[in-house]
Formats: structure tokens, sequence, C-alpha cells
């Protein structure tokens, strides 16, 4: 079979995809995501973050704001365990990571989290309904059964429903390398979204899209964690981004948090001495 002559029998179910992003029965003002002093560096460099401490709740959309080389990544990849942290601990849906914490551990932490890469990250060979199967490989089993080809139809349905999702259904055989820019952040935020998580991190998500496609993305992305009940935590330059899109917002600068508001509460003026 190659990349383009799949068809799906069944129709896909948004709800396969919806119904596992979070459960709906979480206490009201549950925390999903706790930073308690966390601090951490690269290859015993300078301090990258330092002593930072917060929380999101589930539900909550959040930007995490900073100039570059204030710690939003590292943050972000310290919240999701994909990088270890030096000191400090931090807590996912109940589940503590810390310097210490065993691969095993982090990967089961991860399950509940889709992370949306800034460069999105896809195979660019490969079909769409491809690489938005590729969002189960950490579920374990062989590579090759991560191919739309050869995946069992059930997942195939899912990336389906997912792609339907971000209103890319039509989408499925096209190669990612023949995509635009916004269509390729759409098939990275499907990726993720596969993996039905709780929580929803994205790292400038709309940071290489014109105005109007980066607006799209963002319009998309907040619906879409709206409509699965999900926490969503994103990074972002574009202040009107943050401002528009979030419901709170904390910035970063040199590695400590500096603010932590309502975005209701804030307007352009607020950031004056967060970036120079």
């Amino acid at each position: 079979m190659n990349e383009k002559s799949l068809t799906l029998a069944r129709p896909p179910r948004l709800d396969s995809i919806e119904n596992g992003l979070p459960s709906a029965t979480s206490p009201a003002g549950a925390i999903a995501v706790e930073a308690r002093n966390i601090s951490k560096s690269y290859a015993r460099g300078p301090m990258i973050l330092s002593g930072i401490s917060m929380d999101i709740k589930e539900g909550e959309t959040v930007a995490l704001i900073g100039a570059n080389g204030s710690g939003k990544s590292t943050l972000l990849k310290c919240l999701a365990g994909v990088h270890p942290v030096d000191s400090g601990e931090v807590d996912v849906f109940g589940a503590t990571i810390t310097a210490k914490a065993k691969q095993a551990e982090l990967s089961r932490i991860r399950r509940n989290i889709g992370f949306v890469f800034q460069n999105h990250g896809l195979v660019r060979r490969l079909s769409v309904l491809s690489n938005v199967i590729h969002g189960k490989l950490g579920d374990g089993g062989s590579w090759r059964a991560f191919h739309q080809a050869v995946a069992p139809r059930e997942m195939r349905e899912e990336a389906l429903a997912a792609l339907e999702m971000v209103g890319l259904a039509d989408k499925i055989g096209a190669q990612a390398e023949a995509l635009s820019g916004g269509q390729s952040q759409r098939v990275a935020i499907a990726r993720a979204l596969i993996r039905k998580p709780r929580l929803l991190i994205a790292d400038e998500p709309a940071a290489s899209l014109d105005p109007v496609a980066g607006n799209d993305v963002m319009t998309a992305f907040v619906d879409i964690a709206a409509r699965a009940r999900t926490t969503l935590l994103f990074t972002t330059h574009d202040l009107e981004h943050a401002l528009n899109f979030a419901s709170r917002i904390i910035a970063l600068k040199s590695g400590a948090v500096v603010l932590d508001a309502p975005s209701a509460s804030l307007s352009r003026a607020s950031f004056s001495g967060i970036y120079g």
C-alpha cells in the first residue's frame, strides 16, 4: 500500500479524541502542573532557570512570554519531562519529576502531554496521515508499525479524527513537504492530539507563520483545547497573541518569573520591563 492509496471504511469519530482529553470529572481548580523551586543549566554552563515556582490549573490557557534567552523553551521542556531539572520538583497531574526521575517514569508522565515543537518536526517525505500516526510512537512498539500502510485501523481512524479537528481531513495523502506553513503547524497539532493529552504544550506555535496564518492557527489551537477541555500552555513573542488567546500570562526574565497575572488585567504597557 502506498502513501496515497489508503481509504477508511468507517467515518472518523471526533469524540474518540475529545473524550480522552481530559476527564470532565476533575475537581474544580485542580492543579495540572506545579513547579517547585526548579533550576536548570546545561553542561555546567550558566543557569537557565533559577528557582522557578508556579502552578497551572486544569483547563487554563496560559501564555509564557519573555525575550530570547529568558528560559521559555527550557521551562516548557522541564515541565514536560523532556529535560531533567537540576534541582526542585515538577508535578504533572500528581506525578512528580525530579532530577533523579527514571526514564520509564518520565515516559509514563509524558503520555499525558502533547508537545508541539517550534519547527513542527514533521517527516517531510511521509504523508500527513503517517506524520499524525507518529504521535503514538511514545506508546511503545516498533517504529515500523507507525506508518499508515501497516498501522492498526483504530490508530488510523484516530489520526483522521485529529486531522478533522484541525481542518485537514482532505490532506491525509499529501506529503508533508507539500504543505504550507500553516498547514504544517496544524498537522503538528493533530499529531499531539492523537495522544489524547491532558496537557497540550506548544513552543511558539505561530512563530514561522505570516500574521494571517498565525492568527488562524492560534484561533484553531485555542478552540480545539477548549472543546477538548484540556490545559494549554504556549510560548509566544507576539504580545497580541498572549493578550487575546490566553486567560493568563506568565513572563520570564533571566530565568525567573517576573510577571504572573490574568491577561484581562494587562495591556501592552504591562510588558515594558520584560524586553530589553
